[in-house]
């Protein structure tokens, strides 16, 4: 198990500076499904050294704790000393109280991974937003165009046939008018006729 803990290290070390910060391991631990405070824990009795980073050593120390913890053994309150690598035991004589843990929230939504993740799903939601409302300014824009048009149109289309109601009742008013002529005419060339014939008569 040690050798498929070192290769895991090894590949997490990949500036090979000897240890994997906190950040990095968290990943790992989100990957093994166990809860957060367990993860803490795990965390806590690993970083020997309180140094925020995993040595080769303490990193195998993790994932022994991680996969002990899988088969449903509770991780120790405290390192006992089978545990704990040999050049880190001098460090069980400081007193366990002045450490530093880890808070739960490292491996929990709240973390900076995860922060960063939810400002940029965040940052993602607001370009939506806006994309939607230009979308629809432009949609509203097209709406008022279609509009104008439209009652540009209707405006032509009351024009003209207010202008053709206009030629029509011009039209009745001539043919009105040369019938009212044609009927005088008529009617004088009745009195004449009628005079005509009065003269012939006598």
């Amino acid at each position: 198990e040690r050798n498929v803990y070192l290769s895991l290290f090894n590949r997490l070390d990949n500036r090979r500076i000897g240890s994997v910060h906190g950040s990095v391991v968290r990943g790992e631990f989100m990957q093994t499904g166990l809860p957060a405070p367990t993860l803490s824990q795990i965390w806590n009795l690993s970083d020997i050294t309180n140094t925020g980073s995993l040595s080769a050593d303490e990193f195998c120390l993790a994932m022994y704790l991680v996969e002990s913890a899988q088969r449903g053994k509770d991780p120790p309150p405290a390192l006992t000393p089978a545990l704990v690598p040999p050049q880190y035991r001098h460090f069980l004589l400081k007193d366990q109280t002045t450490a530093q843990p880890i808070p739960d929230t490292i491996f929990t939504k709240a973390s900076f991974e995860n922060k960063k993740q939810e400002n940029f799903n965040k940052g993602e939601a607001e370009l939506e937003r806006r994309r939607l409302e230009i979308k629809e300014k432009e949609r509203k824009e097209i709406e008022d165009k279609e509009a104008m048009v439209a009652a540009a149109i209707e405006l032509e289309r009351q024009r003209a046939e207010l202008q053709a109601r206009r030629q029509l009742e011009f039209q009745r008013q001539k043919t009105k008018s040369l019938e009212v002529a044609a009927q005088r005419r008529q009617q004088e060339e009745e009195v004449q006729a009628d005079a005509y014939r009065k003269q012939d008569g006598e």
